[in-house]
């Protein structure tokens, strides 16, 4: 059956992307097994993971554009100040994030955790599982966000004092 007939028949607008996306996933299931996945069935689990992606601001890959947080002496330290850049991803169910301090031109490990987390409507709350920073497991950081565009402002309170902010930028 002709690609057109099929999605009017479905009364489903696609935009050319995404019509495109569905011809590459049709021709790899052939390449990979010799039959193609009916393309309803392709549709169902498009649309199943664009809605989560919808439901969930979060997901993506987020690069670090500023930040700062309260030392052990009560100090405010500026992340420019330390040369640090980082990236986060975010996956339904995941985050992961890598953070390296620029010393003299060269690049250094800093920091990376990676674990589970929950949203909702206020909170974005880090579960860390592995980290290099001596959390245990079964702590949390819970950080206050807004979405503004592509960059996603954080900020954690504990105990009434807030210890860091920062902003990410979608890339």
């Amino acid at each position: 059956m002709h690609i057109k007939s099929v999605l009017s028949s479905s009364n489903v607008l696609l935009s050319a992307s995404r019509c495109s996306l569905l011809l590459i996933l049709v021709s790899l299931t052939m390449a990979q097994t010799g039959q193609a996945i009916p393309l309803n069935t392709q549709l169902e689990v498009f649309y199943a993971e664009q809605d989560h992606v919808e439901s969930n601001p979060l997901i993506g890959t987020w690069q670090l554009v500023s930040g700062q947080y309260l030392d052990d002496k009560q100090q405010w330290v500026d992340y420019k100040s330390l040369h640090l850049t980082s990236i986060k991803i975010i996956s339904k169910s995941h985050f992961s994030f890598t953070t390296m301090k620029s010393v003299q031109g060269s690049k250094q490990f800093w920091a990376a955790g990676t674990g589970t987390y929950q949203l909702t409507d206020q909170f974005y709350i880090e579960k860390p599982v592995l980290n290099s920073f001596g959390v245990s497991e079964g702590e949390s950081f819970k950080f206050e966000y807004q979405l503004k565009q592509n960059r996603l402002h954080t900020k954690r309170v504990e105990n009434g004092v807030l210890k860091e902010t920062e902003i990410w930028r979608r890339i």
